[in-house]
């Protein structure tokens, strides 16, 4: 199942990929390996499928939770949880807002346009590390500003990332109390991520919804990929 639409910038193709795999599995009653699993996404979809697409959406998907994500290479990967308290964990999600910006598009388009500026990747790696010690540190309000670096950084990449519209909706949620935010995904519509001080959560999901995007109230998951089991009668 799925609480958003394709094409919305969540990683939704891989997650769909990751749950087949996992129900045929099930049903062929193998031992389920999360690890394996990704390794079997990312092996449908670069090696048969051909499509230009990243790793990261199939493993945040598979594991859940908050996460440090470390790649050595395609097929090898370290997952590190970060463990929070309740009520931080609550505080991220009630300052982390999700729109739907009602442009669906197809992201390996997208990610196939980018410059393969080293120094840019180098760059979002850095601000990665940024965002890892902001939140040991419990500095969650300097999230909305790392985002912001990225997006400047995102832009950059391809012509394609954005366009007037999305530039519009950013611009106005920083006048009405957003940190920082993004595109998520690859760009060029999907859903747009932003950061904002709790008390600023009204006015700008106001302003935001206000210019025909949608807001999506949402949770973190801890379980990851998981079989539901639905009584039938």
């Amino acid at each position: 199942m799925s609480d958003v639409p394709s094409r919305s910038g969540l990683g939704s193709s891989s997650i769909f990929t990751a749950n087949l795999i996992h129900s045929l599995k099930t049903l062929k009653n193998e031992k389920i390996d999360k690890y394996n699993i990704c390794k079997d996404v990312i092996y449908l979809e670069q090696e048969i499928l051909k499509e230009s697409v990243g790793i990261q959406d199939s493993i945040a998907g598979v594991f859940g939770g908050l996460n440090i994500i470390k790649i050595k290479n395609t097929y090898d990967f370290d997952v590190i949880p970060i463990k929070l308290k309740e009520e931080e964990i609550k505080h991220l999600e009630k300052s982390l807002l999700l729109f739907y910006t009602g442009i669906a598009r197809t992201s390996s388009e997208i990610s196939s346009s980018y410059k393969n500026t080293i120094e840019l990747h180098k760059q979002n790696v850095e601000l990665a590390e940024e965002c890892i010690l902001a939140i040991y540190n419990k500095n969650f309000d300097k999230i909305g500003d790392l985002l912001n670096k990225n997006w400047k950084i995102k832009k950059k990449l391809s012509q394609l990332v954005t366009n007037n519209y999305i530039d519009e909706v950013y611009e106005k949620a920083l006048l009405a109390g957003a940190i920082g935010g993004k595109i998520c995904g690859s760009g060029g519509g999907g859903c747009l991520t932003v950061y904002i001080k709790e008390m600023y959560r009204d006015k700008v999901i106001q302003t935001v919804t206000s210019l025909g995007l949608i807001h999506i109230p949402y949770t973190i998951d801890f379980s990851g990929i998981q079989i539901n089991k639905l009584e039938v009668g």
